[in-house]
């Protein structure tokens, strides 16, 4: 009997356990609800575009991570396969033969108590009904704390033009996200098929939230400077913060006062707004 938990997922050459996928075909229609029956009811319908896309959920791991940013930051325009099967019977491979299947949006989130968590929003041309049963990394002593990465083994670390996060600071981070948007926009065009035609990444889009604590009082930070994420060993750096919204809300009593920062992170001349 097919069971969910017999599922599996491989992206880009990489095993992932995962929480969950919505990874699908979202087949178009069209009904003619202005070509009626006597009767007063629609009589036909055409098929129109297709799409392929879905959220997969899953815990960050070390052996993932460069596949990930590769797939996300530095290369968003190069294709990766995707193969899913969500109860361990029914296969499917992203893209089809000759396609693409891209990140349209990636958010990782950094909470106390927890593993690294990711959520990766993909978009393809197409799906092919064939795939092979991936290989995950074995739990052992010898990889215990990176499949997956425990939150405590990352940080979240402004030096100016405020400091916060570091080890002696006064100010620490409570909990972090970051959200890459690469924005993509698919392309469907008169190819006698209904399935996309081509798939191209627009504008990079960073944006995220920390949530600061100081046992005195937690200060607004200033807009500005590099922030740098290290996960496990790899870092992600932030090119410029520009704080969007800073509210410090009284939660009541024994509830330690803290200071949710939202953020936009831009790039320059020579720097993307995020990158390894």
């Amino acid at each position: 009997m097919p069971m969910v938990w017999k599922g599996y997922l491989s992206l880009g050459g990489a095993a992932v356990p995962c929480n969950s996928t919505g990874l699908e075909i979202e087949p178009g229609f069209k009904f003619s609800d202005d070509v009626i029956s006597s009767k007063g009811h629609v009589i036909n319908y055409a098929q129109i575009q297709n799409a392929y896309q879905g959220t997969v959920e899953f815990p960050l791991n070390r052996d993932f991570m460069a596949t990930l940013w590769a797939w996300a930051i530095t290369a968003r325009d190069t294709t990766k396969t995707v193969i899913l099967s969500p109860d361990g019977t029914t296969v499917y491979t992203y893209p089809e033969t000759s396609g693409k299947c891209l990140v349209k949006t990636l958010t990782i989130t950094g909470a106390q108590n927890d593993y690294i968590k990711c959520s990766l929003d993909l978009v393809a041309t197409g799906r092919s009904a064939a795939g092979s049963v991936p290989t995950y990394t074995a739990t052992s002593t010898t990889n215990v704390n990176y499949t997956p990465i425990p939150y405590w083994k990352t940080s979240f670390i402004s030096t100016t033009p405020t400091a916060y996060g570091g080890a002696s600071d006064a100010t620490q981070v409570v909990s972090w996200n970051v959200s890459i948007n690469n924005n993509q926009f698919v392309l469907y065009t008169f190819d006698l098929s209904n399935d996309p035609h081509d798939i191209q990444p627009g504008l990079m889009d960073v944006t995220g939230n920390v949530v600061l604590y100081n046992a005195t009082t937690t200060p607004i930070p200033s807009d500005g400077g590099s922030t740098i994420i290290t996960i496990d060993n790899d870092s992600l750096t932030l090119n410029y913060l520009v704080y969007t919204k800073y509210a410090m809300e009284m939660s009541g009593p024994n509830v330690k006062a803290t200071r949710s920062c939202d953020f936009r992170s831009i790039g320059d001349t020579t720097n993307t707004p995020i990158r390894e």
